[in-house]
């Protein structure tokens, strides 16, 4: 199947998993009022014996964490592609140790939980259509911090930026962080339940926001100190401005002794419309969990000697996005999705909450022989000629050097398609080698401002690998210009 096709189902996967979270919890104020969180009603039921299902994790505390997911369904499409259903299956497995982070002494309840975790096992195999794909965590990258706080659930490395495939691999459903959250925090008899807010539900699935919901858990046995809670029950939400559904049946079960979650299972059935960003999806997904405790963690050990406890993932949230056969990477924020990598373009999409704010093309430029490098005011030509009767003005051009020796041309350009005003950003990097690549961004006019700090990004970090030059051909000219930039896009990335 093409290569954008398989990129998107890729991307997708961690949506696909992320509705079996309904045993993680939290809200922004779960420290100080978690008990709060829960619905004020229970019902209690006619047992007379009762357990203590207390949820809030130990600091200090080390655990063992090992988790599987198999989904299986298909991937749909906007009615404007006009391709069918693909099916689809993965098959997710993690196995790593945890340790529960000890908060400051004037902590708050907006202060995040954090742990830090070090993998020792984290690999993903899907299946779209015909083609097969395996993640994997690289080297390098086994120790991981997981925060929740106001922002939600965070997942980041403080050794060195993510791929998107990577962060979806390890933002599977099962955070250890905040499963014991899911219990009530008090006496509970045989046959009680209990519900949670739909804002700790949202946090649970990861979603923007659930608009109803009817899941319930009940205690429905403690018989050799093991307490089993049934979970039940259907949510409807968002992610990304599109609706979701998901029923789930399942159920945790709680050591009494340890005083944690040491199990759980859930079996989901996922409706989720196709989005901005990623296909819609109609699957079935069963996650298993097993938590236990564990005595030390040498590698865990080692990275808090060394401070790994102050990082935060303000400074870590950055993805790597590599270009294998155009031979060039970068780093971009997490609200960029990667649409189109087949060799020869690369096309990324920025969608927030819904709204597609930005397309950005990359392209790999024939090589420049030393002394007839592309200036600037040749670059503005060619945009101008692209352009045609969309071009309005150019209210920025300018040029720089980056301290590693990378020549950069900007240009910035405001027109119109289709009486919407637009606006195009250009740049062209060149290396000490003569090396190119042109990138494109298209925005409406309304949003420039908003994505020219995603731009930076882009610009600040890409780096450019050697590679046999690109011959310009007719094939290419449609999307690479084989001087200087990436050709105009139809229509501004805002939906109209």
């Amino acid at each position: 199947m093409p290569r954008s096709i398989h990129r998107t189902s890729s991307s997708h996967f961690r949506f696909t998993v992320l509705l079996a979270v309904i045993f993680l919890a939290g809200s922004g104020n779960w420290r100080d009022g978690m008990a709060q969180q829960r619905s004020p009603q229970q019902r209690v039921g006619d047992g007379e014996k009762t357990v203590l299902l207390y949820g809030q994790q130990k600091e200090r505390e080390t655990t063992e964490v090992r988790a599987v997911i198999t989904v299986r369904g298909k991937l749909t499409e906007r009615e404007e592609v006009k391709a069918g259903p693909v099916p689809m299956e993965a098959v997710a497995q993690v196995v790593y140790d945890e340790h529960i982070l000890p908060i400051g002494s004037e902590h708050t309840s907006a202060e995040p939980l954090t742990s830090a975790r070090f993998y020792r096992q984290a690999q993903a195999q899907l299946k779209v259509g015909d083609h097969g794909q395996t993640t994997k965590l690289a080297a390098g990258a086994e120790l991981q911090l997981a925060t929740y706080g106001a922002d939600g659930l965070r997942i980041f490395s403080p050794t060195r930026p993510l791929t998107r495939d990577e962060l979806e691999l390890l933002e599977l459903p099962g955070s250890s962080l905040l499963i014991g959250q899911l219990l009530p925090n008090q006496q509970t008899s045989i046959g009680q339940t209990w519900t949670v807010a739909s804002d700790i539900l949202a946090a649970i699935l990861s979603i923007d926001a659930v608009t109803a919901n009817n899941v319930t858990f009940k205690l429905t046995s403690s018989e050799n100190g093991i307490a089993i809670a049934g979970i039940g029950g259907q949510v409807t939400g968002s992610v990304d401005g599109v609706i979701t559904e998901v029923k789930l049946t399942g159920e945790l079960r709680y050591d009494e002794a340890w005083g944690h979650v040491c199990w759980l299972q859930l079996q989901l059935r996922e409706s989720r419309r196709p989005g901005k960003a990623r296909p819609g999806l109609e699957a079935l997904a069963e996650l298993k969990m097993l938590i236990r405790p564990a005595e030390k963690s040498p590698e865990l050990s080692a990275a808090l000697a060394k401070g790994v406890a102050k990082e935060t993932a303000e400074t870590h949230e950055l993805l790597k996005f590599t270009a294998v056969a155009s031979g060039f990477e970068c780093l971009h924020n997490r609200s960029w999705h990667v649409l189109q990598d087949d060799g020869r373009n690369c096309v990324l999409r920025c969608v927030e909450h819904g709204e597609a704010l930005a397309h950005c093309r990359l392209a790999r430029l024939p090589q420049q022989a030393p002394g007839k490098r592309v200036g600037l005011p040749e670059l503005q030509q060619d945009i101008q000629k692209s352009l045609g009767e969309r071009f309005g003005k150019f209210v920025n051009a300018q040029q720089w050097r980056r301290n590693d020796g990378y020549e950069v041309l900007q240009a910035i350009v405001q027109g119109t398609v289709q009486e919407v005003p637009v606006q195009w950003s250009y740049y062209h990097l060149t290396d000490e080698q003569g090396n190119s690549v042109a990138l494109q961004f298209t925005t409406d006019s309304q949003q420039s401002q908003r994505v020219s700090s995603e731009e930076r990004v882009f610009v600040n970090s890409l780096r450019i690998q050697a590679l046999q030059p690109i011959a310009e051909t007719a094939d290419t000219r449609g999307h690479v210009t084989g001087k200087t930039s990436v050709s105009v896009s139809d229509r501004p990335a805002s939906p109209r």
